[in-house]
C-alpha cells in the first residue's frame, strides 16, 4: 500500500465522468497517473474524537477524524500533501466546471464550494483534522454497526467500537474515489473512504495491508503486540491452580 508521500498530488488525473440520473448531478472519478485507485496510508495520528454511527436528518454518518495537533514532521508533511491534492482538485473543479457543474465556476466559487480535505475546527481551540468515511450497516438488533476492517500492527483483528476512540493513535488506508458535483446547487465535495486502520495499541483482517517495516513507530507497535499476545497465549496454557497462585504475586503490592 502506498505512503502518502509515494504519491505525487499534482499528477492525479480525472479516470471518468459520470452523470448521474434523477438531477442528482456528476461524479468526477479519480486515479493515479497509471490509471490504479487513488489510494495511500496516513502517518500514525491521534483520533479527534470518538468514531461511532452518527443520526443525520437524512440519515446516519460515520467516520475516524485525525488529529494534527502533532509536531510531527510526518505528521505535517501529510497535512502539506493534503492541501496540494485539494489544490490540484480544485484547480481540476474550475477548469472544467462548465461542463461538470453546467455553469463555469471562477477560482473564487470553487474555493467556497469545495471543502478542505484539511479541516479547520469550529474552535480554534483545537486543531484541524483530516476525516475519513466509515462504511456501516445494522445488527441483528438493528442497531448501526461500523464495519471497517481495524487492526493492531501485528495484523490482529480488533472490534472497531472498541478501538477507535479519542486520542488512539492510528493510522488510516484511505480512498479517494470521487468528486462529487451537485446541479448548479453550490455542492461540491471529494469523497474519502477508511478502508482499513490501524490502531496502535491495539487492531486481523483477511489480508493486512500496512507497511509496517520502514515505520519505527508502527514497527515498535507491532513488537509489543506480537510479544503482548504470546505472553497471553503462555498464560493460558497455565494450569488453573498455577494461575491463581500467580496471580496472588501478581496483586501483590511493591514494597
Amino acid at each position: 500500500m502506498p505512503k502518502f508521500s509515494q504519491i505525487d498530488p499534482c499528477a492525479v488525473r480525472v479516470d471518468k465522468v459520470v452523470v448521474l440520473k434523477e438531477n442528482k448531478g456528476t461524479l468526477v472519478k479519480l486515479c493515479n497517473p497509471d490509471g490504479s485507485k487513488l489510494i495511500f496510508q496516513s502517518p500514525p495520528m491521534a483520533i479527534a474524537w470518538n468514531s461511532m454511527v452518527r443520526p443525520q436528518p437524512t440519515g446516519f454518518s460515520c467516520g475516524v477524524a485525525l488529529s494534527f495537533a502533532s509536531d510531527d514532521l510526518r505528521v505535517k508533511a501529510f497535512a502539506k500533501w493534503l492541501q496540494d491534492l485539494h489544490a490540484h482538485l480544485a484547480k481540476l473543479v474550475q477548469e472544467n466546471s462548465l461542463e461538470w457543474y453546467t455553469k463555469p465556476l471562477s477560482e473564487g466559487q470553487v474555493a467556497d464550494y469545495l471543502k478542505p480535505l484539511v479541516k479547520d475546527a469550529v474552535d480554534s481551540n483545537f486543531a484541524p483534522t483530516f476525516i475519513s468515511k466509515i462504511a456501516f450497516e445494522p445488527d441483528a438488533t438493528g442497531a448501526q454497526r461500523m464495519t471497517v476492517r481495524v487492526f493492531d500492527a501485528a495484523g490482529n483483528p480488533l472490534d472497531p467500537e472498541e478501538t477507535l476512540h479519542k486520542d488512539t493513535r492510528a493510522s488510516v488506508i484511505a480512498h479517494i474515489p470521487y468528486i462529487h458535483l451537485g446541479r448548479a446547487n453550490k455542492q461540491v465535495s471529494i469523497r474519502v473512504d477508511a478502508t482499513q486502520i490501524l490502531a496502535i495499541p491495539n487492531i486481523n483482517i483477511e489480508r493486512f495491508a500496512f507497511e509496517v517495516d520502514d515505520d519505527e513507530e508502527l514497527k515498535a507497535a507491532a513488537t509489543a503486540a506480537t510479544l503482548k499476545r504470546a505472553s497471553e497465549e503462555a498464560h493460558e496454557d497455565v494450569p488453573a491452580a498455577k494461575r491463581a497462585v500467580m496471580k496472588d504475586f501478581d496483586d501483590a503490592e511493591d514494597v
